[in-house]
């Protein structure tokens, strides 16, 4: 849901591009810098790609009052509940949205099909509503393990399936292992020749495509959290838990216990030499740094809200 407010009073829609047409909103460039640089939206929950349209976050509820128009948040609290019952609640519901953007796309969806454990629950998930149209990257940088598991889904759930065996300038998303640098975005387009290369089979297909991209998204962010607790002032949470996290990837934890440090304060300029590196084709090399990201002073140029 989203609104905007108008001398007559407040409006509301579903889609953000229908209240921008009617009140004549720009796109927000700020804002789809940032989304281009982190690679997803969720930092920014209240807002649109267009000036002046906001987006009513999930968890709370739009509240027309006295001509004007704010939002609350309408989040239940519950008790915390075990591991066993959190699991089944999100399978659930992923099941559930799964199923509804299938069901759609009137009958026939595409999506990815990487052989792991996100985008193979998508196209089960869809594949019991929707006829599947399901793309795979099987190149030679591709693990075969995977490719050989995206192979079974499709013909467990009798998707049609396109593997694409791909070519050495657009393949360069599998070539760098991720290095642990919490302090360096995530840039969206980075994976943009990986795409190129899988999804022209899907081209046309459907109006709806599946990705297990969101998946990758939120695992390689998930550094992004010592950052924030050193910024509000846990620095020895930020370092006690971090330290456990390099144990995890077998990583030294003083280096990324510098890169917190560092991006705490917001001295990094990750994004300013990604920018160079992509302004002088260097992109390929800059790969393995994007792949961790955090979001904090260092990104904050990018959007108006300053401080936040």
């Amino acid at each position: 849901m989203f609104y905007a407010r108008t001398p007559q009073g407040p409006v509301w829609a579903t889609r953000a591009d229908l209240l921008a047409e009617l009140t004549g909103a720009s796109p927000d460039l700020d804002m789809l810098a940032a989304q281009i640089a982190v690679g997803t939206a969720e930092h920014w929950p209240d807002r649109s790609v267009w000036r002046g349209v906001s987006r009513v976050a999930g968890g709370t509820v739009l509240v027309l009052d006295g001509g004007g128009a704010k939002t609350v948040d309408a989040r239940p609290t519950h008790r915390a509940g075990s591991i066993e019952e959190g699991a089944a609640a999100v399978g659930e519901a992923l099941w559930r949205a799964t199923q509804a953007h299938a069901r759609s796309a009137s009958g026939r969806v595409s999506a990815d099909l990487s052989g792991g454990l996100d985008s193979s629950t998508a196209v089960v998930a869809a594949a019991s509503v929707a006829d599947v149209l399901a793309v795979t990257y099987g190149g030679p940088l591709a693990d075969a393990e995977d490719t050989r598991l995206a192979g079974r889904v499709a013909e467990y759930v009798g998707a049609e399936h396109h593997l694409s065996v791909g070519a050495a300038a657009t393949t360069g998303h599998f070539t760098y292992w991720p290095e642990v640098a919490p302090y360096a975005p995530v840039l969206a387009v980075s994976s943009h020749p990986l795409d190129l290369d899988y999804l022209p089979p899907a081209r046309d297909v459907s109006a709806v495509h599946l990705t297990g991209h969101g998946g990758d998204v939120v695992l390689e962010s998930s550094s992004a959290a010592y950052t924030a607790m050193a910024q509000a002032g846990e620095r020895r949470r930020a370092g006690r838990e971090a330290t456990e996290h390099a144990r995890r990837v077998n990583a030294a934890p003083g280096p990324l216990l510098k890169g917190i440090r560092e991006a705490a304060r917001g001295r990094p300029q990750a994004l300013e030499r990604a920018a160079d590196q992509v302004a002088n084709g260097q992109v390929d090399a800059a790969l393995r740094l994007w792949s961790w990201c955090a979001v904090g002073p260092a990104t904050r140029w990018l959007t108006g809200l300053r401080g936040r």
